[in-house]
């Protein structure tokens, strides 16, 4: 089966801005244009837990395609070589078919929303001065970079020979051996506005970590729901508490203003390395919700007085890899007998060793888990999707080239 081509900057915004839908206006069998977080007059709490282990910072990203129409491909660098990219399937990287991070021109690349480490808003960069990190002022010309064109047939499904070895290539290929002529695309070459786009793509999208900060900008600028953010090593002291953000509901609230700001520096100051121990940070979020997590602070549901009753709760997990680490507390969570969400469509397939202290243990764990049972239970359902009207913890996740374990073509509750 041939993978579709993604864009991995509108998965992350898909995910995040229409979790689930419905609506009281939508049809049967049809999704609502209202996020699920904002079908309620209360605000949700929506909390970003970011993957922020060394490969999120790597500029390689192999489509599934690329994986299984050339094998070897594993066997490359992480980062992009500018200069003399020395055997196949390193010039390949260059190509957008093959490398979903590689610069893409049908794409229009535009700056992250908010502010440098200056205070100046991201700007559109040129080819002669491309910031190499867009919180910082140091820069590097580009003009001499080069890359291969894909020649889709129009289905964005990479098939042999579509994101071809430059003719003439012979072991190493340098700007000089570019031409249209054999597929090799010279920036050089551009006109000024392809060349800005390209300069956008290079400071602003070039790695993991990059398309990431770029669409959770436009989502924090954009929110007005409660957010927060964590990372899995806290570098830089990133992590922010759930707090209002809505600063674009009048009259503008000046402190939920400067909250955002706050938050959206922290995303920019995020900062990669490190091993991915998703479940146990993960398990930290949902003692986060459920006040029982002392060292981040109270809960973030908001008391009766405020619509706590009512209100949503949300982790998304943003990663590329699968996670590692110590085992955490919770195990076998979907079929521990304790809830109507055990066994059966919700448990794994094995019930063996192998299927315990998982991921999805935990999201189950804080999913059937009442977080606050000072509050009445009248938070919405939706039958068949999320039937639980406590005050639960609903987790998705946006991953960067995983490949789970269950068959994504497969709905269980069709």
């Amino acid at each position: 089966m041939k993978a579709k081509r993604t864009t991995q900057l509108n998965t992350i915004s898909a995910v995040t801005l229409c979790i689930a839908s419905w609506g009281a206006q939508a049809e049967p069998g049809t999704l609502s244009d209202t996020p699920l977080f904002l079908s309620t007059n209360v605000p949700a709490n929506i909390f970003f837990l970011i993957d922020d282990s060394g490969s999120m910072d790597w500029e390689i990203l192999l489509s599934n395609q690329a994986l299984n129409l050339y094998p070897g491909a594993t066997h490359h660098y992480h980062y992009f070589d500018f200069g003399h990219p020395d055997d196949d399937n390193e010039i390949r990287t260059l190509c957008p078919g093959f490398n979903v991070l590689a610069y893409d021109p049908s794409k229009t690349y535009t700056p992250w929303l908010g502010r440098d480490n200056n205070g100046n808003t991201f700007q559109n960069m040129t080819v002669g001065a491309a910031r190499t990190n867009p919180s910082f002022t140091g820069t590097t010309n580009v003009s001499a970079h080069f890359y291969i064109e894909w020649k889709d047939d129009g289905d964005g499904v990479l098939e042999l020979g579509e994101c071809p070895i430059p003719t003439g290539y012979g072991g190493s290929l340098s700007n000089a051996e570019c031409a249209a002529s054999n597929d090799c695309v010279r920036v050089q070459d551009l006109t000024p506005i392809e060349q800005d786009n390209y300069a956008n793509w290079f400071t602003y999208y070039r790695n993991r970590e990059f398309v990431a900060k770029r669409a959770l900008s436009e989502i924090i600028t954009n929110s007005t729901a409660r957010m927060g953010l964590a990372t899995l090593w806290n570098n830089n002291n990133v992590r922010t508490l759930i707090t209002d953000v809505d600063d674009i509901t009048t009259p503008i609230d000046l402190t939920a203003q400067a909250n955002k700001q706050n938050l959206l520096q922290n995303l920019f100051d995020i900062n990669s390395s490190g091993g991915t121990p998703l479940r146990q940070r993960l398990e930290d979020v949902g003692n986060y919700y459920e006040g029982n997590n002392p060292g981040w602070g109270p809960s973030p549901i908001l008391s009766a007085a405020d619509g706590g009753e009512c209100q949503q709760n949300f982790t998304i997990v943003m990663t590329d890899g699968l996670w590692n680490g110590g085992n955490p507390a919770i195990h076998e969570a979907d079929s521990d007998g304790n809830t109507a969400w055990d066994g059966g469509l919700y448990a794994d397939a094995n019930n063996d060793a192998n299927s315990s202290h998982t991921l999805a243990d935990v999201a189950m764990h804080y999913y059937e888990r009442d977080l606050d049972t000072t509050l009445g239970n009248n938070v919405r359902t939706i039958t068949g999707v999320d039937d639980n009207d406590t005050q639960h913890m609903v987790t998705y996740s946006v991953a960067f080239g995983v490949t789970g374990n269950l068959d994504p073509t497969i709905n269980p509750g069709d």
